[in-house]
């Protein structure tokens, strides 16, 4: 059994007195000294009531703590909050709000990095991407969504935006078949921006969209001796391609002749009058957006029949390369686009890369490729961008597809003016099948942005393509869609 000297050592946890309280329930007891050794009870009571007294003091004392870590973590939300709206990060989301525009706000989280480091007082922006988001429309509206999303978390106040395609043959041919060919399938469609559909929002929320247009936009009674002389109706000009949101129109290809002069002049003419501009030999391009200027620069390698062998390759390869040397500056941005290249071929010639180092050595900060009707591989020449071919896009061609014809991409590269000197800050590429079709080997001339699995695969057939040059891609390009 317990004596008194059990509870020595608990002295300070179990005081050796009764409380008041105790000696009024038990007279019988004094109210000094030790605790009795008989009646349990009394003990046992006591005890339980201290244990209570203990249990609400730790219970406060927990409280306690945590208002004060939530107190702190507050703080700390604060604090980044105040940094990131302070260095812009985040500035993409809430200024459209301010101006009174919509903007999508998605869930998900992107887990990337910022870019660049901003700037020191950037400037203002009101007319750029950066300033306003379009909400995406139509069946991919959720993905385009968040790539928009993903992209302004990316930019910073000063970038711009622009967006390339591969080719574009919006119409059809005198021989093609009545039922299946592109008019046959625009017309049964009902919607004037039928191809573009899946994509133009895209487009939408940049700052200039650029197509390779291969075909004629003409009412033309007489074509070339072209096998495939493409025509589209004047009235697309305006009421499919401009109201897409596309901004420029490349004609520097072996179609832009497939109705001789007047096709040639025609199209010129109705891409004008629809508010876009036309980029070939004779047409140079220059847009000052928000004060970064950007020059397009085209030609064509692959001459088409009826107007002839006007220039050579070489001398072609001169011409353009003067033309960049005149118009480059420190604080501009020279884009070189060119249509060369073998049909269906997934790997580029030597008359496609020595003309494209001579352009980056000209001074061209970027050079973008189409005519081969697949992708093919990328350059890093100098610290600049060679894209040989970015596949077909809205292809008008050919009523079937094959894996080889069916892959094409876009192509998003962002530009800055920085202390003086205009430079790349960033770029991805937005993989697409150029038919929407359940069965994918039929073409119905209406291209759609991939993700997932089968972006990150298309991705990598890239970076297959580039191992065998020389200058060869050798990390994989961002493509934001393989992982939304």
């Amino acid at each position: 059994m317990n004596n008194s000297s059990d509870y020595n050592g608990y002295s300070e946890e179990y005081p050796q007195e009764y409380p008041q309280e105790y000696s009024q329930e038990y007279p019988e007891y004094p109210t000094r000294g030790r605790l009795p050794q008989r009646n349990a009870y009394a003990r046992s009571t006591y005890y339980e009531d201290l244990r209570e007294q203990r249990r609400v003091r730790g219970e406060k004392q927990k409280a306690q703590k945590t208002a004060i870590v939530v107190c702190i973590m507050s703080l700390l939300f604060l604090n980044t909050l105040w940094l990131l709206v302070s260095t812009g990060i985040i500035d993409s989301a809430i200024k459209p709000q301010e101006e009174g525009q919509d903007i999508f706000l998605s869930d998900n989280e992107t887990g990337l990095t910022v870019g660049d480091t901003q700037p020191t007082d950037p400037p203002e922006v009101i007319n750029t991407a950066y300033g306003r988001v379009v909400p995406a429309e139509g069946d991919y509206a959720t993905l385009i969504d968040q790539f928009i999303l993903r992209e302004r978390t990316m930019m910073k106040k000063d970038e711009v935006v622009l967006t390339f395609t591969g080719d574009c043959t919006l119409g059809t041919w005198p021989s093609s078949s009545n039922k299946t060919n592109y008019n046959a399938i625009y017309n049964a469609a009902g919607s004037p921006t039928y191809s573009f559909d899946h994509v133009k929002s895209l487009f939408m929320n940049d700052d200039y969209t650029y197509i390779n247009l291969e075909t004629t936009l003409t009412e033309a009674k007489k074509a070339s001796e072209q096998t495939y002389a493409f025509k589209g109706s004047p009235s697309w000009a305006q009421d499919m391609i401009a109201n897409s949101g596309v901004d420029g129109c490349n004609i520097a290809n072996n179609h832009h002749y497939d109705w001789l002069e007047q096709g040639y002049t025609d199209t010129i003419n109705n891409v004008l009058n629809a508010g876009m501009d036309v980029g070939d030999e004779d047409h140079i391009i220059v847009k000052n957006i928000e004060g970064l200027e950007i020059v397009l620069i085209s030609g064509n390698f692959i001459w088409p029949t009826g107007r002839g062998a006007i220039i050579d390759g070489e001398k072609l390869t001169e011409r353009l390369c003067e033309q960049v040397k005149q118009h480059k500056r420190q604080d501009n941005i020279v884009i070189v686009n060119a249509h060369w290249g073998l049909e269906r071929q997934n790997f580029c010639n030597y008359e496609q890369y020595e003309p494209a180092r001579d352009f980056i050595e000209a001074g061209a900060d970027l050079v973008v490729g189409h005519h081969p009707h697949t992708l093919q591989g990328v350059e890093v020449y100098n610290g600049k961008y060679i894209f040989y071919s970015l596949g077909n896009f809205a292809f008008g061609g050919k009523a079937s597809t094959d894996k080889v014809n069916r892959v094409s991409m876009m192509l998003r590269p962002r530009f800055a003016l920085r202390d003086g000197t205009a430079i790349m800050t960033g770029l991805c590429v937005v993989p697409c099948y150029t038919t929407s079709a359940e069965n994918l080997e039929i073409n119905n001339y209406k291209p759609y942005p991939l993700n997932g699995e089968e972006a990150k695969e298309l991705a990598q057939d890239l970076l297959d393509y580039s191992a065998g040059l020389k200058y060869g891609l050798k990390d994989p390009l961002d493509c934001p869609t393989s992982s939304l």
